[in-house]
């Protein structure tokens, strides 16, 4: 393994991802800059400020697809947290650098010196300190992986150093970059078959059907076949503010942009749709509120203004809320959780039916195993498999078990055969995931 440089590693590792511009606020990673200067092609955009830096980032990464990157050292980092809100809010995938107070002057009164991290808390997925140069390749990797896997959106490294000094270290150090993290999004699930279609029927039987398109198919360029979708079924778009370009604002169909900075037409047309769901993941707090708020809404547009319409909610909190969302506030007609998404057609007639729907039950069968992940890069160096879901450990702390269900594996052929797959397409490291794989059965 060869000796480098921290700033070596992450110009190396820059250019590796692909990335053309970096917007930034100097003096900020020194040593880095000179060998992006000696290593890379790579633009260094000394911008007015931190803010801007950050806000530039994020059009980056909204225009390209690709993770924008933004720096400042410490005592701007606090500018440059702030100019996070609108990549947090949009989901765009940005990574924030800035220098850190150094251990040899913690507590001193340095001039303008504060601990930064808080801050970046409430705007970013991932917000880390890197204290020795050894950690510069994998909290790097972890940085890109976390900005775009999953839904996209901002990290924070604070690296030691006002000025990120670290980077002058040398330590063995190896340049790994994994390719399938350069873009969003890295890889997406495919769904069944039967379930596509199953949506296709409600889609044609539905009478007033309306696309909510989001920054989600702009992402996976998925513009051309949602016109194509639309343009077959004579289904009007809306869409939400990340969304906004998936379709021409002159196309017949588009009806323009739904809820707060929106067009009357959009909303109006949303509002007298019949049959919503929101899906779920996320069981903090904030997610909470978010969902709680949304359906409260369509909840109040069924009382008002539409009656007909059907609302849903689908997912992790939906098992966890069930009753709170069905008994108590009476926010939706149907509950369906994270293992029951196989039963949606049925719990559509129940409610149909003049019943309310719900369907939470935590299966110990079902690993969607059949559901193959789609991945965007065929030539990537990591991959990853699931290969269980749910956990038995009870822990005190953790909700996993109640809303994710119990331990149970995936078949170890259907693994066999999909890291195989992997391997043959040029893959050279191939993680098994799942909420405790150390239990892994069969």
């Amino acid at each position: 393994m060869p000796k480098m440089t921290g700033a070596q590693v992450m110009a190396d590792m820059l250019k590796g991802y692909g990335i053309s511009h970096i917007f930034m606020v100097p003096a900020v990673l020194r040593r880095t800059m000179v060998e992006l200067e000696l290593r890379t092609e790579i633009k260094r955009l000394h911008v007015h400020s931190e803010k801007t830096a950050a806000y530039m980032a994020d059009g980056y990464a909204r225009a390209t697809g690709r993770p924008g990157v933004c720096m400042a050292q410490v005592i701007g980092a606090l500018n440059l947290a702030a100019g996070l809100r609108d990549a947090h809010l949009a989901h765009s995938p940005v990574i924030a650098m800035t220098g850190g107070r150094d251990p040899s002057t913690k507590f001193r009164g340095v001039y303008q010196e504060v601990d930064d991290v808080p801050a970046f808390e409430p705007v970013t997925k991932f917000n880390a300190t890197v204290d020795n140069v050894e950690r510069f390749p994998d909290m790097v990797r972890q940085a890109f992986r976390v900005a775009t896997s999953g839904t996209p959106g901002p990290v924070h490294l604070q690296f030691r150093g006002n000025e990120g000094q670290v980077d002058a270290e040398e330590a063995d150090m190896e340049v790994l970059c994994e390719d399938m993290f350069s873009r969003v999004p890295p890889f997406r699930p495919e769904p069944a078959k039967e379930q596509v279609k199953s949506a296709l029927s409600y889609l044609e039987s539905a009478d007033r059907p309306v696309i909510v398109a989001g920054g989600g198919v702009r992402a996976s360029g998925a513009a051309n076949e949602l016109i194509t979708l639309a343009e077959r079924l004579n289904i009007p778009i809306a869409t939400s503010l990340n969304g906004k370009d998936v379709i021409s604002g002159f196309h017949p169909l588009s009806v323009g942009v739904v809820g707060t900075y929106s067009r009357e037409s959009a909303n109006q047309i949303v509002n007298e749709a019949d049959l919503v769901f929101v899906n779920t993941c996320s069981i903090r707090d904030k997610a909470e509120e978010t969902v709680r708020k949304r359906l409260q809404l369509y909840n109040s547009i069924k009382k008002t203004t539409n009656p007909k319409m059907v609302v849903g909610v689908l997912g992790c909190m939906a098992e966890r809320l069930k009753e709170k969302f069905l008994e108590e506030e009476k926010l939706v007609d149907i509950v369906v959780g994270p293992d029951a998404y196989r039963d949606l057609p049925n719990l559509i007639k129940q409610v149909e039916d003049g019943r309310k729907a719900v369907n939470v039950f935590l299966s110990r069968e079902e690993t969607y195993a059949d559901i193959s992940p789609v991945r965007l890069s065929g030539n990537g160096v990591t991959a990853f498999v699931s290969i269980t879901r749910g956990c038995d450990n009870m822990c005190t702390f953790c909700v996993v078990p109640y809303t994710r269900g119990r331990e149970r594996s995936r078949d170890p052929k259907s693994i066999i055969n999909e890291c195989a797959k992997l391997v043959s397409e040029g893959y050279k490291e191939v993680t098994l995931v799942g909420q405790n794989v150390d239990s892994y059965l069969w």
